[in-house]
């Protein structure tokens, strides 16, 4: 194994670029005269494209939606906010159901 390997890499890139700046056209058109340069590409596909906006949407919003925490804590402190018994319990029985199935 060479320890230079990645430095004659980097050599020969270095070298295939001069050539092709020293192909160009003498009139500064910029033209290639050589083979071109490869280009990279990225293909996303439509999901991933979907997936971006709903976290820009989701990033863009609110953590917090304070006017509904000081509605609810004034609605406690005046001993007005009653959630039913029933709403309770359909929170725990689904909550041990989710449990149960993960």
């Amino acid at each position: 194994m060479k320890i230079t390997e990645g430095r004659d890499a980097t050599l020969q890139m270095i070298q295939q670029y001069q050539k092709s700046e020293a192909a160009r056209d003498v009139n500064g058109k910029g033209a290639l005269q050589g083979p071109p340069v490869p280009e990279e590409k990225v293909d996303i596909s439509s999901r991933a494209k979907e997936y971006g906006q709903i976290k820009r949407i989701v990033d863009g919003s609110p953590e917090v939606r304070e006017e509904r925490i000081q509605e609810l804590q004034r609605r406690i402190d005046n001993g007005v906010y009653r959630i039913p018994a029933e709403d309770v319990l359909k929170k725990m029985v689904g909550e041990n159901l989710l449990d149960l199935f993960a």
